[in-house]
Parts: structure tokens; C-alpha cells; sequence
């Protein structure tokens, strides 16, 4: 789907499109998910997921420059994706119903908004 948002917005993406680009039959595509939207929304859980794996790495960080800097590192790596969700920022913000937060534990939860 990246690829066609290089392209196009995700607006003028067509269902057939995304499922040409897949190779996926229409059926398997709706085994999976809802609609179009809901493939914003499963990267973006993607993301946050993925970045949440990172809680281990982040809490051996012994200085806030390191915590900055895993997370960063983290960003640049998924910056061409990031880059094409901001451009389409509408669907993106329909995606995200509610905020979403990434919670490091240690001895005390920290709630850090994301």
C-alpha cells in the first residue's frame, strides 16, 4: 500500500488497486479487514506495537539522551512510511480513535503519550 501512497493519496486508492498490489483475492482481503481505513489502522497499531517491543532497550537506557535516542532511531527507520501517513493525515486521524500511549514499566508505570 506504501508504494501506491507514493503516488497517489490514499483517498484516490482504490480497493482493486491495494488488492492488485497484494496479490490477494477480495475475499481474503475482507477475512482480515473491514475496509480500506481499516489497513491505516492496523499500521498504526503496527507501529505502536513494534514500538512498544522496544520497552526493554528503553528501560536499560541509563541517561534521557539514550531514551531520546532509541526512539529516534526508531522513527527514522519507519520514516518513509511516517512520512506518506503524515502527508495523508486526514485518513490518519480517522485511524486513531482514541490516544495511545506507550507504558514503560519498571518499579512505576510511566505513561508517555504518543
Amino acid at each position: 500500500m506504501f508504494r501506491l501512497l507514493e503516488k497517489d493519496s490514499f483517498d484516490e486508492i482504490t480497493l482493486n488497486e491495494i488488492l492488485d498490489e497484494a496479490s490477494v483475492s477480495r475475499r481474503t482481503f475482507y477475512r482480515y479487514f473491514q475496509n480500506k481505513q481499516a489497513i491505516l489502522e492496523f499500521y498504526i497499531h503496527t507501529f505502536i506495537e513494534n514500538y512498544r517491543l522496544l520497552n526493554e532497550t528503553i528501560l536499560k537506557q541509563t541517561t534521557f539522551e539514550g531514551l531520546i535516542l532509541v526512539t529516534l532511531n526508531y522513527f527514522k527507520a519507519e520514516q518513509s512510511k511516517l512520512r506518506l501517513l503524515i502527508i495523508n493525515q486526514r485518513e490518519l486521524y480517522t485511524s486513531l480513535h482514541q490516544p495511545q500511549y506507550v507504558v514503560f514499566t519498571k518499579t512505576s508505570k510511566r505513561r508517555f503519550p504518543i
